[in-house]
């Protein structure tokens, strides 16, 4: 699964499948949802599903369940993936795991 440019595609042992898209993030989603939960994607059934960027990691967190059978997915930490698509996340995590980095601060209603 990737983007329109992405360089993954120039590998020669993956097929990729390309979506294009103007810029709508959850079309995209939809339309990768759609994709390999559907018939359409049956040809690929037994494979190793990748995701090379954001909305590959979130599909698959998402629908791990049903796409384990048809796919075989990468051996990875959910929790932690989805952590990984914030900023803010990554950053605490990284605070919490000891890691130095610049400050960072949350931005909201002000706290009395």
């Amino acid at each position: 699964m990737c983007a329109p440019g992405d360089v993954t595609v120039h590998s020669r042992f993956i097929t990729p499948i390309v979506f294009p898209h103007d810029g709508d993030y959850q079309e995209l989603c939809d339309r990768w949802r759609d994709y390999l939960l559907g018939p359409e994607s049956d040809w690929l059934e037994g494979s190793v599903l990748l995701a090379t960027g954001d909305a590959g990691i979130l599909i698959i967190n998402t629908h791990a369940n049903a796409l384990k059978q048809k796919f075989i997915l990468d051996v990875a930490e959910p929790e932690a993936q989805l952590k990984m698509l914030y900023k803010h996340t990554t950053y605490e995590e990284a605070v919490k795991a000891g890691c130095p980095l610049q400050t960072f601060g949350s931005f909201g209603p002000k706290k009395s």
